[in-house]
């Protein structure tokens, strides 16, 4: 079944734009040979989407937020080394420790918040642009709404108790990080055509779409899988393509430069955190005390890893794309460098983290209700029965050798009593 939204309109195509009132033009032909574009054919830079300080503020997201989820991997590790210990001395964890994990928590925390508000903007804004956007800054969003659900799926999987802690809290931010992969991912299957130019060519100037995949609506672009899964069972079942031409199909479709490819890594990657909420509330709820924690630390030491590779290979092709694109041949670069609102916005958002890493630095512990902080409050309730159990034993002690003394001077009252009267008869 097709997904209708409202005003939602991608995937277009010119029939599609036209029907709305805008007209597209598609001169493949002409732009598949051209080296050298009349000024006014020129592609000029898309502010409001893809200015430099809006792409920027993703990225730094992203590796801001690798960088935090290491250090959670790190503490995670140790947590659960000192947890199976299970000792009081093991498990007493100085209070700096703890406050600088809060303190990394809260901060990616932040960042994935920022994530949302800028994702959705974006997703709507490229919405709002269906039929003008070109498709070179079309390739730029998918890159951008590819970091940002990566900086999504570490903050859920990366952060210890993140539904524990605030059940409502946590339901509205899976919610709102649900609808921007949703539609994140019809924009990626969007673009899911062999046609789509995705390196940097003369082609990239034309509107998106020309050349989207108009199938990207249906089963909210899960239907690729199936026509790709028909295609390689078809191409297998053909005498004529031998193993080689069968491989390089499913190569072509899922590549990382494809809509379907992106598309694979993002679904890939919220399996990986739905199953570590699964475990999470697992270990919580019924196995405390089991090994299931170390499956937990080799998701996200796996996750962290792919992570990584997938943004450096990301930002990679960005900057390549903008480098190959953004020349004198095809491309304007006069008002690149030009301040907006839509820039200013991002910018800001960013740097609103600052007022959360403060807050959580300077904010007490108490009041957490994450396992870790309850292990902490547990562990010094735990120190202090300890210590009125042994003044109770000491009291306890001091009666009974109070009562033996007791005891000892009757005896010696009747010994001497009875010595008396011996030596009385005598």
């Amino acid at each position: 079944m097709p997904f209708y939204s409202g005003h939602w309109y991608l995937p277009v195509n010119p029939q599609k734009c036209a029907a709305i009132n805008q007209t597209v033009s598609c001169p493949v032909g002409y732009y598949s040979h051209a080296r050298n574009l009349l000024p006014e054919q020129r592609l000029t830079p898309n502010l409001d989407i893809t200015g430099s300080a809006i792409v920027k503020t993703f990225i730094a997201s992203t590796c801001t937020a690798l960088i935090l989820s290491a250090c959670l991997i790190i503490d995670k590790i140790k947590y659960h080394f000192y947890h199976k210990r299970r000792s009081a001395n093991s498990k007493a964890e100085s209070r700096f420790w703890i406050k600088a994990v809060h303190t990394i928590e809260s901060l990616l925390q932040a960042i994935s918040d920022q994530q949302i508000v800028a994702g959705v903007a974006l997703v709507l804004a490229i919405n709002a642009q269906a039929c003008t956007i070109s498709a070179y800054h079309y390739n730029l969003v998918c890159s951008m709404l590819l970091l940002s659900g990566i900086t999504h799926l570490n903050t859920l999987i990366n952060i210890p108790d993140f539904v524990y802690k605030g059940k409502l809290v946590a339901a509205n931010r899976l919610l709102a990080i649900a609808f921007q992969l949703v539609l994140s991912g019809i924009i990626l299957s969007s673009r899911n055509t062999k046609s789509f130019p995705s390196k940097p060519s003369a082609l990239g100037v034309l509107p998106a779409a020309c050349f989207e995949n108009m199938n990207a609506l249906d089963s909210l672009g899960l239907q690729d899988f199936v026509d790709l899964a028909a295609n390689v069972t078809g191409a297998a079942t053909n005498t004529t393509q031998n193993a080689t031409q069968i491989w390089d199909n499913i190569q072509a479709a899922t590549s990382a430069r494809s809509g379907l490819g992106e598309y694979i890594t993002l679904i890939i990657f919220a399996i990986f955190a739905l199953l570590f909420l699964v475990l999470e509330f697992l270990e919580a709820m019924f196995f405390p005390d089991t090994y299931l924690h170390w499956l937990s630390v080799a998701l996200s030491i796996t996750s962290e890893i792919a992570s990584a590779v997938i943004s450096f290979l990301t930002i990679s092709r960005y900057f390549s794309l903008r480098d190959g694109m953004e020349v004198e041949a095809w491309f304007d670069n006069a008002g690149q460098d030009k301040w907006t609102y839509s820039q200013i916005v991002p910018m800001l958002l960013l740097a609103s983290g600052s007022i959360t890493l403060i807050k959580a630095v300077t904010e007490s512990l108490a009041g957490h209700k994450a396992r870790r902080y309850m292990d902490a409050a547990q562990n010094a309730a735990d120190k202090a029965s300890a210590a009125k159990n042994q003044v109770d034993r000491g009291q306890a002690q001091y009666a009974k050798m109070e009562d033996q003394y007791k005891m000892t001077q009757q005896d010696y009252e009747m010994a001497n009593t009875s010595y008396g009267n011996g030596a009385y008869n005598n």
